[in-house]
C-alpha cells in the first residue's frame, strides 16, 4: 500500500475547517456575468489534449447510441455502450435526445436505444419530443428503412406499466422499416438491472463484428474507456469578467425564452419552514418558490430544482485527490475532446463540484474501471478490477460490496488509498452530473399566483458502511433559510398533464395521500376552494363532492399542513378522513380508512357519478395497497365480483384513476 497517499482523520478534520472558512469566503466574491462561448480553442494550459477516441468524418456511417434518460442511470448504459464500440473501433457517437434533430433519424446508419421509463408508463423529460415524434401515425411506414437498430428497456416492474417506453419503441422502429440487429432486452430496477443489462450488452458486444462488420478496425477487446473530456486550467486574466464562482445555471443572466431543465431560471426562496412539531425526530420543509414574473404552472404540475452539493463533502472528496483542497480555487473548463463543446466552465473546480457534479450517488462501473488504472497496489487494482468488470457471472462482488452499500467515490478513495493519484481530470470525466431533482406542487396559482410551494422531507440514513447519507436537496432546503440571507436557486416546471382535476365542479374527486403525499392535494383543495367560493357551489359542491384521504404518524408530531386542512374541512370544502399509524397498538393508514364502511360506501357512490380517484405517494407498496384496497372496495359495495371489479378498474386507469407516485 502507497501510505504517503494515505490522510489521517485529524488531517481531514483539519482540512475541512479550513475548507468552510474558504467557502465563506468563495461565496461573498460575486464578479458580474458573462455568457462564455460554447466552443472552446484549447489554450496551451491544458490537460488531455489527446484522445484514442474514434473520430469520424460527415457523411460517414455512424453507430448513434441514444438514451432516454431521468436519473441517469440509462445514461451511463449507453456510454458504457459506446465503449463496447470504440474497442472495434467502429464510428460511434452518444446523443443526448433533448438536444437531438429527430429529422436526422431517417439519415442515420444505425441508433443503439438505451430507453428508460418515467413513472406510470412515461418518456424521461429528455425524449418527451422523440417519442412524440416517432409514435406519430402520420410517418411513413417505410421512414426508417435504412436503418439498423436495438433497444434495451429500463423499468422498474412495481408499476403497472413496466417498460412500456422500450417496448412501445422496440415495437414502432420495427413498424417503420427499420431493421433489428439484436432481440429487444430489457432490465428490472425491482431486481438487478445492472445483471439484466450487461447479460443483454454481451449478446450486443458479440453482435458488433456481425452487424458493422464493414466498420470494424480493433479486435474488440476490453480497454480502459476512451478520453472524452479535456479540462482547461485558465489563467486569471482569461476569465476576469467572468463569475467563475458559479456555474452558468447558478448566474443570473438574463432568463431564456423558455424555461426547461436545460435553461432553468435563478429564482428566490421566499419562505421556508418546518412543518413537523419539536416532537418529531424527523423534519419536513414547505418551501414557496418565487416565480419571478416568468414562471407559470397549474395544479399537478411538478417543479425541478437544481440543489448544491454539501460544501463538506466537496472538501472531503477533494483531500483524497491531487493537490487536496488548495486546487479547489483552480477556475476550469472541460470539454469535448473532438468538438470542443463546453461541458462544464469556465468556473472553479469547486464550483463545478458544488453545481454540476453529483459527488455522493453510488460509484459506478466506469469510474472504479478509471481508478483501478491508477491504482498502485496490485491487491487494490486488482479487487477494483473486479468490481468494475462487466463479465456477467463477476456481478456479485460488485452488488454486494458496492451498489448494496451505497459506496461513494469519497468511500472508495478512502478505501483504496494507492488511486487517489487519479487525476483530476479523468475524475471528472467520469462522474455523472448532477440531475434537477422534481417535487409535486403544493399549491394553486389561483390561489398563490406569485409562488410555488414545495413540500419535501429532510433525508438522512444511515447506510451498510456506517456512512450518514444525506438527502441533497431537502438538506440543502434544510441549510438555506431566507430569513438568514437572499437564497436563491435554479428551478423550472415541468408540466404533468395527466394528473390534473377534472373541469367540471360537478365531478366528484377523491384524493388519497399520506406524508408529502398530500402535496398535491393541497393544491388541488386550494383550487376547489377558489372555484367553489367563486361560483357560491361551497353549499352543494364542497364535501359532499370532494374527499382527502391523508395519513401520518402522529398527529401530535407529523401532521404535516393540519391548520390548512382543518381549515377547508370546518369549511366544507373537503370531507376530510384521517389515519394516525402510531396511535393505538395496531397501525391504521389510509387504505383501512379507505375500506371503512360509510368512507366505502361515499366512494363508491362517488365513482358511480362519474368521480376521480387519485393517488400521490410511493409508487412501489403504497400504490399497490391503494389499489388493491380500491379493487376490495368495488367488489364489498359495488356488488361486483372480483372479475367485474378488475374490469372497473381497468376503465378507470388513466381516465379516472390518476397516479403520482415516485
Amino acid at each position: 500500500v502507497n501510505k504517503s497517499a494515505m490522510i489521517s482523520e485529524f488531517e481531514v478534520y483539519f482540512l475541512l475547517i479550513g475548507g468552510v472558512v474558504a467557502f465563506l469566503i468563495w461565496h461573498l466574491s460575486k464578479p458580474k456575468t458573462h455568457n462564455f462561448d460554447p466552443v472552446i480553442n484549447f489554450p496551451a494550459k491544458s490537460v488531455n489534449k489527446k484522445s484514442d477516441q474514434i473520430v469520424y468524418d460527415e457523411g460517414e456511417n455512424v453507430v448513434k447510441v441514444f438514451y432516454y434518460s431521468q436519473t441517469g442511470i440509462s445514461e451511463d448504459f449507453a456510454h458504457r455502450t459506446f465503449q463496447d464500440l470504440q474497442s472495434y473501433g467502429v464510428p460511434s457517437k452518444i446523443e443526448d435526445l433533448y438536444e437531438y434533430d429527430v429529422g436526422q433519424l431517417e439519415g442515420e446508419f444505425a441508433a443503439i436505444f438505451l430507453a428508460s421509463t418515467y413513472g406510470e408508463g412515461d418518456p424521461p423529460d429528455n425524449a418527451i419530443d422523440f417519442h412524440e415524434w416517432i409514435m406519430d401515425e402520420d410517418r411513413d411506414s417505410d421512414l426508417l428503412q435504412n436503418l439498423q437498430f436495438a433497444v434495451f428497456g429500463l423499468g422498474d416492474s412495481n408499476f403497472d406499466n413496466f417498460n412500456e417506453m422500450g417496448k412501445q419503441l422496440n415495437t414502432r422502429l420495427e413498424q417503420l422499416g427499420a431493421e433489428r440487429i439484436l432481440e429487444y432486452g430489457q432490465g428490472d430496477d425491482a431486481e438487478n438491472i445492472e445483471t439484466d443489462f450487461l447479460a443483454w450488452k454481451y449478446l450486443f458486444k458479440q453482435s458488433i463484428p456481425v452487424s458493422f462488420s464493414e466498420l470494424v478496425t480493433k479486435t474488440g477487446e476490453e480497454e480502459l474507456p476512451e478520453r472524452a473530456h479535456v479540462m482547461i486550467i485558465h489563467e486569471q486574466n482569461e476569465t476576469q469578467d467572468i463569475d467563475v464562482n458559479n456555474t452558468a445555471r447558478w448566474r443570473k443572466n438574463v432568463p431564456n425564452k423558455i424555461i426547461d431543465q436545460l435553461h432553468p431560471i435563478m429564482a428566490s426562496i421566499k419562505i421556508n419552514r418546518e412543518l413537523h412539531t419539536e416532537e418529531s425526530d424527523r423534519s419536513c420543509r414547505h418551501v414557496e418558490i418565487s416565480c419571478e414574473s416568468i414562471l407559470s404552472y397549474e395544479c399537478g404540475d411538478h417543479i425541478g430544482v437544481f440543489p448544491e452539493n454539501d460544501p463538506r463533502e466537496v472538501y472531503k472528496l477533494a483531500s483524497y485527490l491531487p493537490g487536496g483542497i488548495d486546487r479547489l480555487k483552480d477556475v476550469i473548463t472541460v470539454a469535448h475532446i473532438n468538438d470542443h463543446k463546453t461541458v462544464i466552465g469556465p468556473c472553479t473546480l469547486q464550483a463545478a463540484l458544488l453545481q454540476y457534479y453529483d459527488i455522493t450517488s453510488t460509484i459506478r462501473k466506469p469510474m472504479l474501471r478509471v481508478l483501478a488504472e491508477y491504482a498502485e497496489d496490485i491487491q487494490e487494482k486488482e479487487t477494483l478490477m473486479k468490481y468494475a468488470s462487466e463479465e456477467p457471472n463477476m456481478q456479485e462482488a460488485y452488488k454486494e460490496n458496492i451498489v448494496d452499500k451505497l459506496k461513494t467515490l469519497q468511500e472508495i478513495l478512502k478505501e483504496f488509498p494507492s488511486c487517489n493519484n487519479a487525476p483530476w481530470d479523468h475524475i471528472l470525466e467520469f462522474l455523472p452530473s448532477m440531475k434537477p431533482r422534481f417535487y409535486s406542487i403544493s399549491s394553486s396559482p389561483l390561489k398563490y399566483p406569485d409562488t410555488i410551494h414545495v413540500t419535501a422531507v429532510v433525508v438522512e440514513y444511515k447506510t451498510p458502511t456506517k456512512r450518514l447519507a444525506k438527502g441533497v436537496t431537502t438538506n440543502w432546503f434544510k441549510g438555506n433559510i431566507p430569513d438568514e440571507k437572499d437564497v436563491f436557486m435554479p428551478v423550472f416546471i415541468r408540466p404533468n398533464p395527466h394528473f390534473k382535476l377534472p373541469k367540471s365542479l360537478d365531478t366528484p374527486v377523491i384524493m388519497v395521500g399520506p406524508g408529502t403525499g398530500v402535496a398535491p392535494f393541497k393544491g388541488f383543495v386550494e383550487e376547489r376552494h377558489e372555484l367553489l367560493v367563486k361560483e357560491d357551489l361551497v353549499s352543494s359542491h364542497g364535501a359532499q363532492k370532494n374527499m382527502l384521504f391523508f395519513g401520518c404518524r402522529n398527529p401530535d408530531q407529523d401532521f404535516i399542513y393540519s391548520d390548512e386542512l382543518g381549515y377547508y374541512s370546518e369549511e366544507n370544502i373537503i370531507d376530510l378522513k384521517l389515519a394516525f399509524s402510531r396511535t393505538q397498538e395496531e397501525k391504521v393508514y389510509v387504505q383501512h380508512k379507505l375500506l371503512e364502511e360509510n368512507n366505502a360506501k361515499k366512494v363508491w357512490k362517488l365513482l358511480e357519478a362519474g368521480g376521480y380517484f387519485y393517488v400521490c405517494g410511493d409508487g412501489q407498496q403504497f400504490a399497490h395497497d391503494i389499489q388493491n384496497a380500491l379493487k376490495q372496495l368495488i367488489v364489498e359495495y359495488g356488488g361486483k365480483t372480483k372479475l367485474e371489479s378488475d374490469a372497473y378498474f381497468k376503465d378507470m386507469n388513466g381516465e379516472r384513476y390518476l397516479v403520482d407516485v415516485w
